[in-house]
């Protein structure tokens, strides 16, 4: 698997422990709470999910209700996101671990989880244009 790695033409401001993420493509503005922080600026290339799930802080999985034994589900729901928003631009490279039942652990992680923890780790915004912000 090759590790995830961000778009280069993506800007980000960091605001506290969160990270504002401006994708001038689509249009869109994602606020991202300290634990998807600290996955995104993993994603490198030079980090795997491992990595990632060991770089979380009990005190950001603290923050979203999380015990350290589900870290892999932060990890992996914040991978799926970035993945959904095509923040990441190795896309295509990522491959899925499959369980038992045939479902990807990422697509597993997300079906479980509250709509709360979700937008806890991410919430996007679309950003208009100033040509469609005048009209």
């Amino acid at each position: 698997m090759q590790n995830p790695t961000r778009r280069q033409e993506l800007l980000s401001t960091p605001i506290g422990e969160q990270l504002i993420i401006l994708d001038p493509v689509s249009h869109q503005s994602h606020c991202l709470s300290p634990a998807a922080c600290t996955v995104w600026q993993m994603c490198d290339g030079a980090h795997d999910r491992d990595d990632m799930i060991q770089a979380l802080s009990p005190e950001s999985l603290v923050a979203l209700a999380i015990d350290d034994d589900n870290a892999e589900t932060v990890v992996d729901t914040a991978l799926a996101m970035f993945a959904e928003q095509n923040l990441l631009q190795n896309l295509q490279t990522l491959t899925l671990q499959t369980t038992q039942n045939g479902l990807s652990r990422r697509d597993f992680a997300v079906s479980l989880l509250k709509p709360a923890l979700a937008a806890a780790l991410m919430v996007t915004l679309y950003v208009p244009t100033r040509a469609a912000a005048a009209s």
